[in-house]
């Protein structure tokens, strides 16, 4: 069993999503490599830090698993982890602290580094409404920079020798429209962040059920993440990999998340693939990128790309009365124009823009159902109804 796979099994118990548990796994892997592991491209080495953010309404399980792999990081005091709530300035001073030297055998000193892991179960603790100075920084040291320095507003600038900070953070859909002014989006913050969202928590969740040989669990992923500080150097891309990359990036790299803010994130996409692919090949005990890493990372990548436009869907939610009085005004619209029945695939494309995924056929349904679509005839065609005060359950 592999770490990621060896994570999910771990934190089976927990009332989380499937995708939450998956997604804190990869995460808890990527930062355990910390500056030690890369692979080199044109553009230079690429880390496998990452930055992921968990986006659910409360209750879903966001805090569970982001509290479970800040405990796999704490275990043995292996990997600096920050607290969550905290200035640029004390970010800086603990990352300035975090320094560390990595030695051969001899004790000579290969490398020095300064990486960081942030657990925030609410990424509005970490980071002030609108602050985009702090966004900014958090950008520039993503790409991993040999060394940064940066201006404090009272005391001396920090020096920071090659540093890096991965994190794993929670957020609400309308918090996260509250939190981020819109140059967050065009600034290229959240173009480097994980977006992974869920609607809703597991369904067969037992409150009562234990979790078996819990600790031992724990103790068996903790010390395989722990081992994982031994590694150190470039790791080699087999030519089976390259093929799958280069097949996977001449389609485009499709599918890719269709929203116009996931715009920035798609084009750094192709960073992102190599970031993981790096994690998937550790994950499995390999010290080199094969193609099944690249297969392995684009199911991933599919998997939590499905759902991003829902989060910003989610985040312009309208009351269910609201979006029905829009639907029958855009159907009756379309009818006047042309005065011919509107198609219900135009229909379910209108609302897809507009609402989650797992809600588009129900309110399609209750449309229908309260009289503001009528069927025209036995086709798959709808009029305008009468208006009504219909709402969802």
């Amino acid at each position: 069993m592999d770490l990621v796979e060896q994570f999910l099994d771990y934190t089976d118990g927990l009332n989380s999503p499937t995708n939450f548990r998956l997604w804190g796994g990869i995460t808890a892997v990527a930062a355990s490599l910390e500056r030690r592991v890369w692979v080199t491209t044109g553009a230079g080495p690429c880390f496998p830090n990452l930055y992921t953010m968990l986006v659910a309404i409360p209750g879903i399980g966001k805090g569970q698993v982001i509290d479970t792999v800040a405990d796999l990081w704490r275990e043995g005091n292996w990997l600096q982890v920050s607290p969550d709530s905290l200035t640029k300035s004390a970010l800086l001073d603990f990352i300035e602290l975090s320094k560390r030297d990595l030695l051969k055998e001899n004790g000579k000193k290969i490398i020095q580094y300064s990486s960081v892991a942030i657990a925030a179960e609410e990424f509005g603790v970490l980071v002030p409404a609108h602050d985009t100075e702090f966004l900014s920084f958090l950008i520039r040291i993503y790409n991993n920079p040999p060394h940064l320095e940066e201006k404090r507003r009272v005391s001396k600038s920090a020096e920071l020798t090659a540093p890096q900070l991965n994190l794993l953070c929670g957020s609400q859909p309308d918090f996260l429209a509250h939190l981020l002014p819109e140059e967050a989006w065009g600034m290229g913050f959240m173009s480097r962040m994980l977006m992974i969202y869920a609607a809703e928590g597991p369904k067969d969740w037992d409150v009562f059920a234990v979790r078996e040989s819990f600790e031992e669990k724990r103790k068996a992923i903790a010390k395989k993440l722990s081992a994982l500080q031994e590694l150190y150097g470039e790791m080699p891309i087999e030519d089976s990999a390259k093929t799958e990359y280069r097949k996977w990036r001449d389609s485009g790299f499709d599918p890719k998340p269709d929203h116009p803010k996931l715009r920035h994130y798609n084009s750094r996409r192709p960073q992102l693939i190599l970031k993981l692919a790096i994690t998937a090949a550790t994950a499995r005990g390999s010290l080199k990128i094969e193609g099944q890493d690249i297969e392995r990372v684009r199911g991933w990548m599919q998997d939590a790309e499905r759902t991003m436009p829902d989060i910003f869907r989610e985040m312009s939610r309208q009351s269910d009365e609201q979006l029905l009085g829009e639907l029958r005004a855009t159907v009756w619209a379309a009818y006047s124009k042309t005065k011919k029945p509107i198609p219900d695939t135009a229909i379910i494309k209108w609302l897809s823009t507009r609402v989650t995924s797992d809600r588009i056929q129900r309110v399609f349904d209750v449309a229908v159902k309260s009289g503001l679509l009528t069927q025209w005839g036995q086709s798959s065609h709808y009029v305008p109804g009468a208006m009504d005060q219909a709402k969802l359950d």
